[in-house]
């Protein structure tokens, strides 16, 4: 009964808030560590590159002059991280590119406001169309 419960209650909040970003799906984004792209996926957004080369593994400085030709010839401006990333490689390519780090509670309590997996979700969501809306003007 409890599986149950929660499996409709996640199931409802999973189709909610894909709807809510529905306007958003096909932004392009670019993502440090695999992680995001799960949560890409779902909300149908459009993985370009990733800043790590290797999970795990800080990328080279080649690398990121290729991640940011990439990102450059596809018109990417968001980046996505997670609070326990190492932002720094991230933000390098975000003043190259004009654009912006958006970081995501990747996991419950990562981040303040994110205490249950439906308010990082909810959370994400918001951040992500905040994002979306705030390329879109550019």
């Amino acid at each position: 009964t409890n599986y149950n419960r929660i499996f409709e209650k996640l199931k409802s909040l999973t189709i909610q808030q894909s709807e809510r970003f529905k306007p958003y799906a096909g932004t392009k984004v670019a993502v440090y560590h695999r992680e995001a792209s799960y949560l890409a996926q779902r909300l149908r957004l459009t993985v370009a590159a990733s800043i790590e080369e290797k999970p795990g593994v800080p990328p080279s400085a080649a690398y990121l002059k290729q991640v940011i030709e990439q990102l450059r010839t596809q018109n990417v401006n968001i980046i996505l991280v997670a609070p326990f990333n190492n932002r720094s490689y991230a933000d390098a390519v975000a003043r190259e590119i004009h654009g912006r780090v958006v970081v995501l509670p990747i996991s419950v309590g990562s981040m303040s406001g994110a205490e249950t997996y439906e308010s990082a979700f909810q959370m994400s969501v918001e951040q992500l169309i905040a994002a979306a809306q705030a390329n879109a003007k550019k």
